[in-house]
């Protein structure tokens, strides 16, 4: 086992031993409004990422996405977004040798992620979540003019933290801190967004 998937194993056992007693703790009310215990919640997300390898910082970059969160008042809420993760980029010269000497290759890989999770809020300012998420990777490297697109598919975990800095009726923002930990890649990014949210109410 590589010391990505050891770090993933642990960190799954880590977020179940301490996700239990919240969500039973949270199990009484706990909701954002009195008025409407029940509202789905369309969420914007813009951030920056950086993404790293075990001990290893690889590249810094944006991140986009979308969601939408079921909010109640009870127990955890569950919560869908996707995202487009810049995770890095590089630029490097190599000696082809006789199929065209050195020559600059330039790389940039790049991730959809699709999240499925939940989260707890509290005191309407903050909001702790966990969740497993599918990351559809990218690599676009071009050589000698042709550029190659291999695509592959992994699987990992999701912890995020939100703190909610402004809030009205229909409308919420906040600031949300980050990590998606891709075991098979053994990439880890952390990242910090805006994430602006409008309510409707069920």
């Amino acid at each position: 086992m590589t010391q990505g998937r050891r770090f993933s194993l642990f960190l799954l056992v880590w977020i179940g031993l301490a996700w239990f007693p919240v969500s039973l703790w949270a199990a009484d009310p706990v909701g954002p409004s009195a008025e409407s215990p029940y509202r789905l919640e369309l969420s914007v997300v813009t951030g920056w990422g950086i993404t790293m390898r075990p001990l290893d910082v690889i590249d810094n970059g944006v991140l986009l996405g979308a969601g939408v969160r079921f909010d109640s008042p009870y127990f955890v809420s569950p919560s869908f977004d996707f995202a487009f993760v810049r995770l890095a980029q590089s630029q490097d010269v190599v000696d082809l040798g006789e199929l065209g000497g050195r020559q600059t290759v330039s790389s940039a890989i790049r991730a959809l992620s699709f999240l499925f999770g939940g989260s707890v809020e509290f005191w309407d300012v903050l909001r702790l979540g966990a969740g497993i998420g599918l990351y559809v990777i990218t690599v676009h490297s071009t050589v000698l003019g042709e550029t190659i697109t291999p695509t592959e598919v992994s699987s990992g975990l999701t912890a995020d933290v939100d703190v909610v800095i402004l809030r009205a009726k229909w409308l919420s923002m906040s600031l949300q801190a980050r990590s998606m930990f891709m075991s098979d890649e053994e990439f880890a990014n952390h990242s910090l967004s805006l994430v602006t949210s409008f309510a409707i109410d069920l």
